[in-house]
């Protein structure tokens, strides 16, 4: 991965754009295999407070961004435009000019 947090960053970004997802459908496009490890990243997510989860009128699993997942999307663009990288870490930073 080109950097730190790349892959939040897409994935909030979907999940602003998209409303809420299945995983299945997630992994589809967010092109994340295998729908296990997507289905992981996205409960990693969920504990984190970035996303919520609920239940469809089937019982599958449906995921949407929550209240703290727009502010870490916000924050991570503001990142971007900052460094180039979104939310990359200070240490890593200061690490990288020091070279």
């Amino acid at each position: 991965m080109a950097g730190y947090n790349e892959l939040k960053l897409r994935t909030l970004e979907l999940f602003t754009r998209s409303g809420p997802i299945r995983p299945g459908e997630y992994m589809v496009r967010a092109r994340f295999y295998p729908v296990e490890a997507a289905d992981a990243y996205l409960r990693k997510l969920t504990k984190m407070g970035l996303l919520k989860r609920r239940r469809d009128a089937r019982g599958h699993y449906l995921y949407m961004i929550s209240h703290w997942g727009e502010l870490r999307l916000q924050w991570l663009r503001q990142q971007l435009e900052l460094t180039g990288r979104p939310g990359t870490p200070r240490a890593a930073l200061q690490t990288q000019r020091s070279e």
